[in-house]
């Protein structure tokens, strides 16, 4: 028999297994390869549920404001042809941008395109100077060592011109950088780029000195560098900001914002100038929310304290006593009604927190001095608050040596509420009323709030005695009145 052309073996095993050969495969032109348009009767349900739905879809798979999300609607643009242009025509899901040596320039230019003409929420991530496998940039042929390498991607280099490079430089076209209302920027705490490239490096995002530009809120963390000078050498956009918030060096430029309603200042291991931070708040008198961590104030400030009269918000978080008093006052923690005390033993201080809250202001101090009350008396400018709510609370191993602790004096002769909780002690509140006559014409409840999990003591002993004497004096009076006051754990 002659040989009639090579054979399949596929099909032969198939033929010889006794099962029937496979038909074999028959090749279509690409124009036989193409669906059949489907009448608009005929369309898959998901082309009839309204755009608003799948607006909110959207909105609860890939919140905008998320780097992860940002990439997930990205992905939802494949599901199909018209979910693509539901999203695309969508331009608030786009106005969240990402800009970091680890986004690839293409990507970032996608979002700026498709959120126009909206405001922009932008975040400069300078933490990662290569992309996730550094190994993608194949354009730097002289790779001497990685970390050489990752220097220089920060910093714009005619000699590497691949996409991942000079991501930050498409935020300097005026269509984008008008719109950015919400800046972000992050450096790394220890930047590897050398305190000579680092200022280059800003200076290369020119966004900063963009005539046009309309920013309303900015963050700043940049913690052990100090080029802020950078970002506020030019300043035309500071009279729109409104919220700064800042985690480093004080800098001098902060004295030309004005009219900020919210100011965040995370402050490191130097001193801040108690006059140039007395004009900031001059210049600031509209606070709202005012944040202090770890301000450390000199004490060459002139004049008479600042009343902030908006404050509505107020935190002071110092490891060493500070002069805040000397510089400004709030006139509103004259009406709080909720004060709540805490004591927390740690690395060999005792860190007392002090806080309270009323209709419309939250105020809150943690320190691990014991001038809370000078403190309390020059920010309320000496007046004596109505406190309704009292909440007195302990926590961790406090040394039976301690005996100093805060000494506040608001007025409790409006208290209705005196909550004690777990592992409090009277040494540590010296001053706070233990007479009867003082704290109990309006009480009404005692709470003893412990957590859940807590081992209640068993005998009297293992309480405090001074509480114990507080309590039963409160109850007994409360009952010599004719008034009862109710205990509960």
């Amino acid at each position: 028999m002659g040989d009639d052309g090579p054979r399949d073996t596929l099909l032969d095993g198939a033929a010889e297994a006794g099962n029937p050969p496979t038909a074999p495969l028959v090749e279509h032109s690409r124009e036989d390869c193409q669906p059949n348009p489907c009448p608009p009767q005929q369309r898959p349900p998901i082309y009839k549920v309204p755009i608003e739905i799948l607006d909110k879809i959207f909105d609860l798979v890939a919140p905008p404001r998320t780097r992860v999300g940002v990439y997930t609607l990205l992905k939802l643009t494949h599901v199909c042809q018209f979910w693509r242009i539901a999203l695309i025509n969508k331009p608030q899901a786009w106005a969240t941008i990402f800009a970091t040596q680890a986004d690839c320039r293409s990507f970032v230019q996608t979002c700026l395109e498709r959120s126009f003409p909206v405001c922009l929420e932008v975040t400069v991530d300078a933490r990662k100077f290569a992309p996730p496998k550094w190994s993608f940039c194949t354009c730097n042929t002289n790779k001497r060592s990685r970390v050489m390498y990752e220097r220089l991607r920060l910093i714009p280099n005619r000699n590497n011109p691949c996409e991942w490079h000079f991501v930050f430089e498409l935020l300097v076209e005026t269509r984008h950088s008008e719109r950015i209302h919400e800046l972000d920027i992050i450096f790394k705490d220890s930047c590897p780029l050398g305190e000579e490239r680092v200022p280059l490096a800003l200076k290369s995002c020119r966004f900063f000195d963009s005539s046009s530009f309309q920013l309303t809120s900015l963050k700043w963390t940049d913690r052990e560098t100090r080029y802020a000078n950078d970002l506020f050498s030019v300043p035309p956009f500071l009279p729109t900001l409104r919220f700064l918030s800042f985690k480093g060096y004080w800098n001098g430029q902060f004295t030309k914002v004005n009219n900020l309603t919210s100011f965040i200042f995370k402050n490191y291991y130097y001193e801040v100038d108690g006059e140039s931070f007395r004009t900031f708040l001059l210049n600031n008198r509209s606070l709202e929310t005012l944040f202090l961590k770890c301000v450390r104030l000199k004490d060459n400030s002139n004049g008479p304290p600042i009343d902030l009269p908006k404050v509505k918000s107020f935190s002071a978080y110092s490891p060493r006593e500070s002069p805040l008093s000397a510089i400004f006052r709030v006139p509103a923690l004259r009406h709080l009604s909720s004060l709540f005390i805490s004591v927390e033993w740690k690395h060999g201080y005792a860190w007392f927190t002090f806080s309270a809250t009323g209709d419309d202001i939250v105020f809150t101090i943690k320190t691990k001095t014991t001038r809370i009350k000078e403190t309390w008396q020059d920010l309320t400018g000496h007046a004596q608050p109505s406190i309704k709510h009292v909440r007195l609370e302990n926590s961790g191993d406090l040394p039976l040596g301690c005996s100093e602790g805060p000494v506040v004096n608001p007025s409790f002769t409006d208290t209705h509420t005196l909550e004690i909780g777990r592992g409090y002690t009277s040494r540590f509140y010296p001053d706070l009323p233990h007479d009867s006559k003082e704290l109990g014409p309006q009480l009404d409840a005692i709470l003893l709030n412990f957590p859940e999990d807590a081992e209640l003591p068993d005998n009297e002993d293992d309480w405090d005695r001074n509480m114990l004497d507080v309590i039963e004096d409160l109850v007994g009076y409360r009952f010599e009145h004719g008034r009862s006051v109710s205990v509960a754990v």
